[in-house]
């Protein structure tokens, strides 16, 4: 009997630990925006989730693309990562005309802001986002 193991390559580890990492800093910026009353830290919020899901389509898309050609696909499955950046700029533009719809409301009926709150979540936002950077960058 052979063994038979998945490896994950390391570049791939990253990707999933940046999607893990940004999906938590989304969590806590919408909470921090919610309670706050800060439409900016939920628009960084809704930022974040699409880096997330960038980098998880990107992931995915290439997992895809590494399949060798067969009788379907003559040229393999590199056109994945394209249909991948399709489907990410479709998710960037609803998130656009999300806040342009609730920014154009708090024109309309200001809010009250928790600055304190903004300022602590932002922070936090700030290092996190380096991170994120640095495990992305070394890839």
């Amino acid at each position: 009997m052979t063994d038979h193991h998945h490896h994950t390559p390391s570049s791939d580890r990253g990707l999933i630990s940046a999607v893990v990492i940004n999906l938590t800093l989304t969590i806590a910026q919408v909470v921090g925006g919610v309670i706050s009353g800060s439409l900016s830290l939920i628009a960084d919020a809704l930022h974040n989730l699409s880096d997330a899901a960038s980098l998880g389509i990107a992931l995915f898309a290439r997992k895809i693309s590494r399949r060798p050609a067969d009788e379907d696909k003559s040229f393999g499955y590199q056109r994945a990562e394209t249909v991948a950046a399709l489907i990410n700029l479709t998710l960037l533009v609803v998130i656009s005309l999300y806040l342009i719809y609730e920014a154009a409301w708090r024109v309309i009926e200001p809010k009250i802001i928790t600055g304190w709150i903004v300022i602590i979540v932002a922070g936090i936002a700030l290092v996190v986002d380096r991170v994120t950077a640095f495990i992305t960058f070394r890839m």
